[in-house]
């Protein structure tokens, strides 16, 4: 009986915690707010709501949706930076299932081209490294006549 009780409190607790106070940090890999952007380089926002439904650049997606995006983004010649909006109040649990899923795609795991805040439109933007007119891309096998995948960013 004790033993029942024990685990309805940390159920109870769990479902408590929620991001603004609880989970806020984001993963190593993540670039924060103060990072920035690249003045020339596309954002894509991951929207984490109250009750837990994600949208994706403002549209409603599934938990392998979002996944199998994740993974075609990193395809692109030039990706977008993801960056996941969490609200105040979204539990940790559903914040660290995304998390995972996003960690477990190349362009967060490998290129380190995720980020976590909110607003990125207002986030400093820094300009490209000397001598480069245009975003870095990330290198990618394709051969002669390899041509970019366009992405709708909404920004």
């Amino acid at each position: 009986m004790l033993l029942l009780a024990s685990l309805m409190l940390t159920a109870c607790g769990e479902a408590s915690r929620t991001y603004d106070a609880d989970c806020s940090t984001p993963p190593a890999i993540f670039g924060l707010p103060k990072d920035g952007v690249g003045h020339e380089l596309r954002t894509l926002s991951i929207q984490v709501h109250r009750a837990g439904a994600l949208t994706w650049g403002g549209r409603a997606v599934t938990d392998e949706q979002m996944s199998n995006f994740a993974h075609e983004v990193g395809e692109f010649v030039v990706p977008p930076l993801l960056v996941l909006e969490v609200d105040p109040l979204a539990s940790c649990a559903r914040v660290e299932e995304v998390r995972a899923i996003l960690m477990a795609a190349p362009i967060c795991k490998t290129y380190h081209w995720c980020s976590e805040g909110r607003d990125p439109k207002s986030w400093p933007h820094w300009p490209n490294p000397p001598g480069v007119s245009r975003p870095l891309a990330i290198e990618r096998t394709g051969g002669a006549g390899a041509r970019p995948r366009e992405l709708e960013t909404g920004h």
